[in-house]
C-alpha cells in the first residue's frame, strides 16, 4: 500500500525527489536501473504509474512521470553518465501550475523541461507501491531490466517543488525531519538488520 501523500492532491500538484546514489562498479547497468518510483509500466505511461527516477545502461539519469487521466507521460534524461562508482546527489522537482520539471545533479541544474500543454496533475492511483532500488514491474512482476546495482542513501520526498538554492545548501545536510513539504524521508544509514527504518511518519 503506497503512503497517502503520494496520491494527495498537494503531492500531484509540486513535488521533489532526491537521493544520493551510487553504483557498485563502472559497467553497464540494466535498462531501466530505478533509483525511486510509482511505476507499474513495462513501457513509457501507464494509469498506474505516477513517477520514476531511473538510470540506464550507460549511466544517464532519467526522470519520467505520468499525469493522471490519459496517462501521458514525459520523460527526459541528463547529458552526463553516472555509472561511474562514485557517490552522487539527483534532485527532480515538478510543478504542474508551470508545466516545468527539472532535473539536478550533485545539486546543480542539469536540465529543464515543459512537460506536454494540459499535462496537469500527477496520477493519483491508490495502489502502486512506492519502490527504492527498483519499480513494480521489478518487484511483482520479474522484469529483469529494472535493479540498480549499487548504494543509495538520504531519500527524501517533498510536497513542494524545492529550489536551485534549497536543493544545494542541503544536499550534505541530515535533515531534522520536521521540515515544511517534507513528506518522506530514509536515511537508509542504519546499516545491515532485520528492517529500515521509514520517514512517511517523518524521522
Amino acid at each position: 500500500t503506497p503512503p497517502t501523500w503520494s496520491y494527495s492532491t498537494q503531492f500531484r500538484t509540486t513535488m521533489t525527489i532526491e537521493c544520493w546514489f551510487k553504483t557498485t562498479d563502472t559497467a553497464a547497468q540494466k535498462a531501466y536501473a530505478t533509483l525511486v518510483s510509482r511505476n507499474a509500466s513495462a513501457t513509457d505511461g501507464s494509469a498506474a504509474s505516477q513517477f520514476t527516477i531511473y538510470m540506464a545502461s550507460t549511466g544517464e539519469i532519467w526522470f519520467g512521470i505520468t499525469n493522471t487521466g490519459s496517462a501521458a507521460s514525459s520523460y527526459h534524461a541528463t547529458t552526463g553518465q553516472y555509472k561511474d562508482a562514485n557517490w552522487h546527489h539527483v534532485a527532480c522537482t515538478y510543478d504542474s501550475t508551470t508545466g516545468l520539471k527539472r532535473i539536478y545533479i550533485d545539486g546543480v541544474i542539469s536540465r529543464t523541461d515543459a512537460v506536454p500543454s494540459g499535462f496537469g496533475l500527477l496520477a493519483n492511483d491508490t495502489t502502486t507501491q512506492l519502490v527504492f532500488g527498483s519499480d513494480l514491474r521489478g518487484v511483482n512482476f520479474f522484469n529483469a531490466t529494472r535493479q540498480f546495482r549499487g548504494f543509495m542513501s538520504d531519500i527524501r520526498i517533498w510536497n513542494v517543488m524545492r529550489s536551485a538554492m534549497d536543493i544545494s545548501n542541503n544536499i550534505r545536510q541530515r535533515l531534522v525531519g520536521n521540515e515544511s513539504g517534507l513528506v518522506g524521508y530514509w536515511k537508509l544509514h542504519q546499516g545491515y538488520g532485520t528492517g529500515w527504518t521509514t520517514s512517511t511518519s517523518v524521522q
